[in-house]
Parts: structure tokens; C-alpha cells; sequence
């Protein structure tokens, strides 16, 4: 805006000049009034913080963004209230809040400082970006030096720069004598041949990765697996990051493993028994050489196939109840069974199963079956010794017995006879009458002991009315001469013969579970229970004695002599029975025989 002259008295203006400088005059007015009112838009609405101070610190002016950030509520109150100003600012409401402040300095003619005049920046999130860069720096220091990896840096020469405490403890060194070290005078010596195509590669693909073997400061060579990247950006030269773990105990671990796997691999291989792996569902993942010489199947034949398509139908049931008994408790199961052949026969097996977990979860079953054609061949031997030698001891008992009766009874019978004939004739004198009625007595007593022994190794009963009434007559002989409470309970029809030979065994194991009974018991009470069901004939013998540890004495647990338990297991597998003798101290004794029926009926 140009600035007014004065009229001179000397010279007269035309009133068209007049008219043209107030018409200027009003349109600088107006352009300075537009620029004024521009300014303060830009002063009013600004994001920044504008204001203007004296040189003392005051404020001359302040816009509403300044006082939005010093928290008052209009730049009134933050002028009347303010006095100066800082970097960090505390807000009426008690915050702190970080600034940013550029101002400038607005002097007179004379050059005197009449106010200054600048912006704000509230640069708080900037601040708070820089402090939480620094946390984060000072996280990643104490992260790095209390690692358990090995982290450090060194130059494209291979010079340490830097390195953590894992580093010196790897190595057994403090970190004085290893920072400023070359990394090659830590490494293995054929490693040391490698390091320039390990540097070329670190430059070339901006990182490597594998293992060196380093040497500690005791001598040990110590495998070290890294991963290495190579920085250029912030860093006046190039270096190489490294990252390492100390895996020699990880190696030497994996190579023990590797040796037991290689001997379980040759055992499981050349093992004499067969050796399967079956999953949860009973398929099998692996079998052994022996498993395909066993079965007659190839080893493809076999993986991915069920249980159930190798063991014979009459023991699956068996083979499924062992399966779950490993599921409810982690234990080893045994049985029997006979495996299926591809060529149709049946192979007598005896299978050892473990189940096998993998982190506490039952992944599988592992076992082994072995071939027992051998010890059944023996068992069956000695069965039909056994069944021959008890035929054997029946026939002599059966002989003696009849010899007892006839000669022997026949004998004392006469004797007897002539005895009676001399007291009725008179022919002997008065004072041996005496005598001869002693004698007879004594023939009488004898005849009744000759009978009884007679009866006992051979109960005529069992012959002529069959086992229970045997077991009857006997039961009943024995309550009297013993006083203990004992009973029969049950029958069998006589039209379902048994065969002789079962009847004889069913009725020596009572006779010798009621001598037990007599001789160590102090039962007060036994009862014997008799039937037939199912094809098999069930006989069970049970007391209320003192009872025993029967798994500890039938079992070789014990060093006490069981002839009268041994002898009732052999009479019971002499006829293909089963026989449980199941005793514990102060529960008494119980005893039960199951013997097929169905292929030896008469």
C-alpha cells in the first residue's frame, strides 16, 4: 500500500486525479483486509500451534490449536494463564505432552526485538515412537545377552565384533579375549579351509546356513549349527550376523539313536520269534522277517491287514480282550492262539503284546508271537504219559483193591470162621476162650480196615452208580469221621455217562481237596458242587478254612511242598481239564475243574 503525499500549495490536482487515487486507495483497503482475514483463517483453523510472544516469554497471540494442545479451551485463557513455553508441556488436565517449536524473531526499524512470532508441533507420538524404539532397543541388548543362543557379528574378514555371554561361555572365554579375535582362529581346522567360500556365499546369497565344528578354549571340538545374514544398510561397512546353537549333545544323541535303532533294526530282523507293530485300530504298520517265514505271506501280504485275517476265529475273542486290557492298564499280556497260514494250517502260537505310547498317548501295539508247535507236541506227550501213568495208578489202585477184598477179606473171613468153630466145639480149654473172643474181635476190626482200604482206593459206587453218588457216599463218610460240616450240591443225570477216566480224575481231586481240607484247614464248613452245562462238567470245592497263598506256592514262590495241589493240576490236564485252585491266608480255599465233555461222551 503506498503511502499518501501531502498536497502542495504551488500545485492545483484535477478532480479526475482525485477520483483515481481514492478508488486506489479503497482497493488496497479491501486487499489488505482480504489478506488480513486469509492470515486469520489460516492462524484460527491451522492443525499446528501458532503464536506470538514478547521477548520475555509472554504471549502476544496464540491460535486455538495451541491452546487445544496446552489443554485450556480458548487462546484466551491459555495467553492469560501462560508465561512461557518448553518442550514438554504440561496440559491443563495434567498431561504431558511433547512440542515441536520453530519461531523467529520480528524487530523494529531500529533492529530491537519486538516480539517473536513461530509454530508448534505437538510431536508427543513421536516422542512416545522414539521411547518405545529405545524399550525395544534395550529389550532386543537384554534379549541378546541373556540368550541361550550364540549371537554375534564380525566383518567380511572374519574380525568379531561383537558377541554375548552365551558365545563366551560356549567357547570358555570372557568376551575381552574373543571381541577382536578372528572368527578362524575358533574354528576347527578343516573348517578353516572353508571359511572363504563361506564368506563368498554370505555376500553372494546374503546369508548362509549349516555347521562348523569350533574349538573351546579347553580343546573341544564343539558342533555349532548357524544361521547367518549379511547387513549393509546402517552400518558404515558390511558385516555378518550370526545366530548359533550348540548341538554336539543333540548329535551325539541322534547318533546313539541312530546305533539303537540299527540294533533294534538287527534284532527285529533276525529275531528267531515274529515282530509286529499294529496301530490302535489292529492293523499292522510292521512285521519281521520270522512273521513271514511263520505265516507263509510276503510282508506286503500282511501291512495294512487286521489282526483278525491271522488268528484263528476260536481265539479272536481272547486276542480282543488282551487288546483292551493294554488300553485300561498299561501292562504285558500273554496268551495262546494259532495263527492262519496262508496255506490254510494253523500254527500254535504263544503271543507277548506291550502297548506303545508316544507322549503319554497310546499309539500302538508291539509284540511277539512265537511258534510253541514244539512244546505243545511236548505237552501233549507228557499229557498222554500223564493220562496213561494216572490209567496206570487207577488200574493198580482197582487191583489192589480187589485183591484187598477178595484174598485178604477171604483170608480173615476164615480165619474167622475157624475161630468160631473152636469156641463152639469146647475143644480148647476154659481159660483160652478168652483169647479166641479177642481174636475174633481183632479179625472183625480187621476185616471192616481192609474194607474201608479197600474202598478208598477204589469206591465200588463210582463203577456201579456213577460220580455223584460217589461223590455222595464219600462226602458223607468223611463229615462223619472228620466233624466238619460237609455237603453235595447238585447232580448229574446217570443217562449222560461220563467217560471213566473223567469220573475217576473229578473224583480223586475232591478226595484230595477233602484230605487238605482234614489235614490243614480248621474249615468248619466245606461244600462240593456238581453239574453239567455247555458240554462240560463243572465241579467246584470251596471252604471256610484258614486258607493260603496259592499264587505264591503254585507258582514256585515257595519253597513249601504242594504234591496234593500238583497232583490235582495233572489229573485235571491228564483229561483236558481246566482247574483253578484260588486261595488266600484267612479267606479259605476255593477250587473249581471245568472238563469238555463233548468229544469223549461214550
Amino acid at each position: 500500500m503506498k503511502p499518501i503525499q501531502p498536497k502542495s500549495e504551488g500545485h492545483a490536482r484535477a478532480p479526475e486525479a482525485e477520483e483515481m487515487d481514492g478508488a486506489e486507495i479503497k482497493r488496497a483497503q479491501k486487499a489488505l483486509a482480504d489478506a488480513e482475514s486469509k492470515y486469520r483463517q489460516i492462524f484460527e483453523n491451522a492443525q499446528e500451534g501458532v503464536f506470538q510472544s514478547t521477548p520475555d516469554g509472554g504471549f502476544l497471540a496464540a491460535n486455538p490449536a495451541l491452546a487445544r494442545m496446552h489443554g485450556f479451551d480458548s487462546p484466551e485463557d491459555l495467553m492469560r494463564e501462560c508465561r512461557g513455553f518448553e518442550f514438554q508441556l504440561s496440559r491443563r488436565d495434567g498431561e504431558q505432552i511433547w512440542v515441536s517449536v520453530n519461531a523467529r524473531v520480528v524487530r523494529d526499524e531500529q533492529g530491537r526485538t519486538n516480539y517473536y512470532e513461530g509454530t508448534v508441533l505437538d510431536i508427543t507420538e513421536q516422542r512416545r515412537a522414539q521411547e518405545k524404539l529405545q524399550a525395544s532397543e534395550e529389550r532386543y541388548r537384554d534379549l541378546v545377552e541373556n540368550s541361550h543362543e550364540l549371537i554375534g557379528t564380525h566383518d567380511l574378514s572374519g574380525l568379531i565384533l561383537s558377541a554375548n555371554q552365551a558365545t563366551a561361555l560356549a567357547l570358555g572365554l570372557p568376551l575381552d579375549a574373543i571381541i577382536g579375535k578372528n572368527i578362524q582362529d575358533f574354528l576347527a581346522p578343516e573348517f578353516v579351509a572353508r571359511f572363504d567360500k563361506y564368506m563368498e556365499r554370505a555376500q553372494t546369497e546374503g546369508g548362509t546356513r549349516g555347521l562348523m565344528v569350533m574349538i573351546t578354549n579347553s580343546g573341544e571340538r564343539r558342533i555349532w549349527e548357524y544361521y547367518n545374514s549379511l547387513r549393509t544398510e546402517g552400518v558404515v561397512k558390511p558385516i555378518i550376523r550370526g545366530i548359533a546353537r550348540d548341538i554336539t549333545e543333540q548329535r551325539l544323541a541322534e547318533k546313539a539313536l541312530r546305533e539303537s535303532e540299527g540294533r533294534y533294526r538287527e534284532l527285529f530282523e533276525n529275531s528267531r520269534d515274529a515282530i509286529y507293530v499294529h496301530d490302535l485300530g489292529g492293523r499292522y504298520v510292521s512285521v519281521n522277517r520270522a512273521a513271514e517265514l511263520l505265516s507263509g505271506f510276503d510282508r506286503q501280504e500282511i501291512l495294512g491287514k487286521h489282526y483278525s485275517n491271522f488268528i484263528a476265529p476260536r481265539n479272536l475273542k481272547n486276542a480282543r480282550e488282551n487288546f483292551c486290557r493294554k488300553l485300561d492298564v498299561p501292562v504285558e499280556t500273554s496268551y495262546e492262539a494259532e495263527v492262519v497260514c496262508k496255506n490254510g494250517h494253523r500254527v500254535p502260537v504263544e503271543i507277548s503284546s506291550r502297548m506303545i505310547y508316544r507322549e503319554g498317548h497310546a499309539v500302538g501295539v508291539q509284540g511277539i508271537a512265537r511258534d510253541i508247535t514244539e512244546r505243545k507236541r511236548v505237552q501233549q506227550t507228557l499229557q498222554d504219559y500223564s493220562r496213561r501213568l494216572m490209567e496206570v495208578q487207577e488200574a493198580e489202585r482197582q487191583n489192589l483193591s480187589r485183591e484187598l477184598h477178595d484174598e485178604i477179606g477171604q483170608a480173615l473171613t476164615a480165619i474167622r470162621i475157624n475161630l468160631e468153630w473152636i469156641r463152639r466145639a469146647n475143644i480148647a480149654p476154659s481159660e483160652a476162650l478168652p483169647r479166641i473172643d479177642e481174636s475174633i474181635d481183632a479179625v472183625d476190626d480187621a476185616v471192616r480196615r481192609v474194607r474201608e482200604l479197600a474202598l478208598e482206593l477204589r469206591p465200588s459206587l463210582l463203577d456201579d452208580l456213577g460220580l455223584a453218588s460217589a461223590l455222595r457216599w464219600y462226602v458223607d463218610r468223611f463229615a462223619f469221621r472228620t466233624g466238619i460240616n460237609a455237603q453235595v450240591v447238585g447232580d448229574i443225570q446217570r443217562a449222560n455217562q461220563i467217560p471213566h477216566e473223567i469220573e475217576t480224575a473229578a473224583f480223586r481231586i475232591v478226595q484230595e481237596a477233602l484230605t487238605n481240607v482234614a489235614r490243614h484247614s480248621f474249615a468248619t464248613h466245606v461244600s462240593t458242587e456238581i453239574s453239567q452245562r455247555n458240554g462240560e462238567l463243572h465241579l467246584e470245592v470251596y471252604d471256610n478254612g484258614i486258607g493260603f497263598d496259592s499264587d505264591t506256592i503254585l507258582n514256585g514262590k515257595s519253597t513249601a511242598v504242594a504234591l496234593g495241589l500238583r497232583g490235582m493240576q495233572e489229573r485235571a490236564l491228564a483229561v483236558n481239564g481246566d482247574i483253578s485252585i484260588i486261595s488266600q491266608p484267612r479267606a479259605g480255599t476255593h477250587i473249581m475243574l471245568a472238563v469238555p465233555l463233548k468229544n469223549t461222551l461214550r
